[in-house]
Order: structure tokens, then C-alpha cells, then sequence
């Protein structure tokens, strides 16, 4: 009994701890989570419509006339917000996504995290993809160590071989039933030409098969400008290089500020501005300050004029501006409670 006791600890002393994809990968989801999670609380329904609209248009579009969507915009603007909102509503395309911080340089501005995250979202949704990542055998010291992988290795390896093994592997199973299917058609057709030959002398005319597509899948990055350390922008790189690799049913939406480095960089790719002074953004505005005094005005903006008046004059002084937009709330949901108690203490 004790040598078989000695031998079982032995074996257990062997024995290596296999990693989890999630602990290889360690993903940033968590803290991208509490970034929408906070965006989502601020966010006003029903704005921002006409984004949400040219995001949908481009990938009906099938990702045309790029396959990257950059949306440039000023500090302040919202371009979080939209970003949060269509984490939170398209999660059927919506694959993965990765909010970058300029506070957080070591994890949420590193290049490699952020590949390392969103191929382990990829891989929650993609079952063949996780499948060739936990063949790779992958381990988190392996992955971070700069020495064997940098930033084009570590591409390679996590995102552009794996996912072209699954492409191609897609592309083979939609030709094979396209082929199953015209076969069985042309089948069908023969048939019904032998019947109606042998019924009136009639022919026959078969139908084409149809084919399938693979549904399009979309990453999501989120504040670009914010990655650059030390005059470098490693997120950048990694996109302007190596992303058009990627597979034709993955799109990548971004936003970043209009800097000049950046515009430079994705130029190619035609950034769409989101300007303040649009009728759309103002018209957004418009509509988060309406109801803002509708619900927390009180007795001061219950006439519809007065209201009306008010909300032009804080869109005037906004700027287009959602961060200012937001300010305001805040004073005016306050000021309402000051209001509130001063009549129950009377």
C-alpha cells in the first residue's frame, strides 16, 4: 500500500498543469465589460441612430468598400458610447472587442494583449478556430515572452493561420454541399425529363443550386489614439500590417480621434469623421437634453415652450458635444433632488 501511495505521488509530481485556453490567452473581456457596462448606463436610447444604420449598411454590404470601418471623431464626441452600444446589441456579428486605454499601457494600449483577447473571444464563438488554438498547446509564459514571439509571430500563430485552416476548411464544406446539391437537382431534372418524355414527348429544364455564405463576424477597437506610448502605436501597426490577412467574412471596426499619425496611417481605408456640428449629432443632443428636462426639469420647465428654449440654448452651449452633455445631466439631476427635498422640508 505505502509503495503504491509513493508511486501515485510521484505521478502527481510529473504530472504538468495544462494551461486553459483562458489562462494561455488571459483576455481583457472583464475589464472591457466594466467599460460598457458604465457606458450603458449613460447611454440615451435612441440616439445615435444614423451610426448604428451605416454600421449595418457596411456589413450587409459584405464590409464594402473596406474591410476595416474606421470612425474618427474629436474627444468627447461619444465614440465609446457607440462602440458599447453595438457591443451590447449586435452580438450576432459582433465577435470580439477590445477597448484600448492610455492609463492601462501594459494591458489594454499592448498590442499582444489585445490579439491575445480577442482571439480567445473569436475562439467562444468559432468552436473549429478554439480548436486549432488548443492544439497549438499554448501557455501564457510562451505567449509573453517578446524574445519568441513579437507582434507579427504572435499574429500569425493566434489569428491568421488558425483562421485560415477554418476558412478554407468552410470553403470546402460550402462547395462540397453546392456540388451535393447540384447533383441532386440535376438528378430531379433528369427524372422529370424521363417522365414527361415518356408521358408526351415533352423535355425538361433543371434548377441551379443555391450556395451558402459564411455569416460575417466583426472585431471591435475602440479608441485607437489612446495606444500610442513614447510616439509609437504598436495597436496601429498591428492593424495597418497585418489585418487585410485576415479572412473576407471578418470586418474590424474602429474609432479613433482625427490625429494626424493615425489619419496618415489609415487613410487607405477612407475614416468616416463624426463631426459635432452634423445635423445628426446635433439632433442627438437635442433629443438627450429634451427628455433630460422633461424628466428632472420640474415646475421651472413645464411649459413646452419655455422647455423647448432651454434645450436650445444647452445644445448651442454643448458644442456637439456629449461629454458637456453629460456634465449638464448631472447638475440638473441634482439640482432637481435640492428641489425635491427643499418642497418636502416646507
Amino acid at each position: 500500500i505505502i509503495q503504491a501511495v509513493r508511486e501515485e505521488a510521484q505521478k502527481t509530481r510529473d504530472h504538468k498543469y495544462e494551461e486553459t485556453l483562458e489562462e494561455s490567452l488571459d483576455p481583457l473581456r472583464d475589464l472591457d465589460d466594466a467599460v460598457i457596462d458604465d457606458n450603458m448606463r449613460r447611454f440615451a436610447e435612441g440616439t445615435r441612430l444614423w451610426a448604428f444604420k451605416a454600421f449595418d449598411d457596411w456589413v450587409r454590404s459584405g464590409f464594402a468598400p473596406h474591410r476595416v470601418f474606421v470612425l474618427t471623431a474629436g474627444a468627447g464626441v461619444g465614440k465609446t458610447g457607440i462602440m458599447c452600444k453595438l457591443a451590447r446589441d449586435r452580438t450576432d456579428v459582433v465577435s470580439a472587442y477590445h477597448f484600448c486605454r492610455h492609463d492601462d499601457p501594459g494591458r489594454r494600449g499592448n498590442p499582444k494583449r489585445m490579439l491575445m483577447s480577442i482571439a480567445y473571444q473569436l475562439s467562444r464563438q468559432m468552436p473549429a478556430y478554439r480548436a486549432e488554438l488548443e492544439a497549438l498547446g499554448l501557455t501564457r509564459a510562451k505567449l509573453r515572452n517578446d524574445e519568441e514571439f513579437n507582434v507579427t509571430a504572435l499574429f500569425e500563430m493566434l489569428l491568421e493561420v488558425p483562421l485560415g485552416k477554418v476558412d478554407r476548411r468552410m470553403k470546402e464544406e460550402e462547395k462540397a454541399e453546392e456540388e451535393k446539391k447540384a447533383a441532386e437537382a440535376a438528378a430531379a431534372a433528369g427524372e422529370a425529363a424521363a417522365k414527361t418524355a415518356a408521358d408526351d414527348g415533352g423535355g425538361g429544364a433543371g434548377s441551379g443550386a443555391g450556395s451558402t455564405s459564411t455569416p460575417p463576424r466583426v472585431i471591435l477597437i475602440d479608441a485607437l489614439d489612446e495606444c500610442a506610448h513614447d510616439g509609437k502605436n504598436g495597436i496601429l501597426q498591428c492593424i495597418r500590417r497585418h489585418f487585410h490577412k485576415l479572412p473576407r467574412w471578418l470586418g474590424v471596426y474602429m474609432t479613433t480621434r482625427p490625429e494626424a499619425p493615425i489619419s496618415e496611417a489609415l487613410s487607405k481605408f477612407k475614416p468616416w469623421e463624426l463631426v459635432p456640428e452634423s445635423d445628426d449629432n446635433r439632433s442627438d443632443v437635442r433629443l438627450f437634453f429634451a427628455r433630460l428636462l422633461e424628466e428632472h426639469g420640474g415646475a421651472k420647465f413645464a411649459d413646452q415652450s419655455v422647455r423647448a428654449a432651454a434645450v436650445e440654448a444647452l445644445v448651442e452651449k454643448s458644442n456637439g458635444l456629449f461629454i458637456y452633455a453629460s456634465f449638464a445631466r448631472e447638475k440638473v439631476r441634482a439640482l432637481s433632488r435640492t428641489m425635491r427635498s427643499s418642497s418636502l422640508s416646507c
